[in-house]
């Protein structure tokens, strides 16, 4: 999933590693592509477990693939009730 900034910036985040081998299993999209997005709003449901039993690692990077110019300060804060639930900040 790639988000763009009015800035041109963008954030990719890719769960899992090769998981597009999984052509969409497990995954549910709540944007589509040129969906105007808010702070808070659910983007993407993934299935852990499926991910993991087709030997898949989870680990989600989340890159800046263009626009890292423009990127002055990275935050990640942990929501205080659950601490899964991490908002990351990107000031440009």
């Amino acid at each position: 999933m790639i988000l763009e900034h009015a800035s041109g910036a963008q954030i990719l985040i890719h769960v899992g590693m090769n998981t597009v081998s999984l052509k969409g299993e497990g995954f549910t999209a709540h944007v589509k592509t040129g969906d105007v997005i808010t702070r808070g709003q659910l983007l993407l449901e993934f299935d852990i477990a499926l991910i993991e039993q087709a030997g898949y690692p989870v680990i989600t990077p989340v890159i800046v693939p263009n626009g890292q110019e423009c990127v002055k300060q990275v935050e990640v804060a942990a929501s205080q009730s659950d601490p899964a639930q991490a908002v990351i900040t990107i000031q440009c």
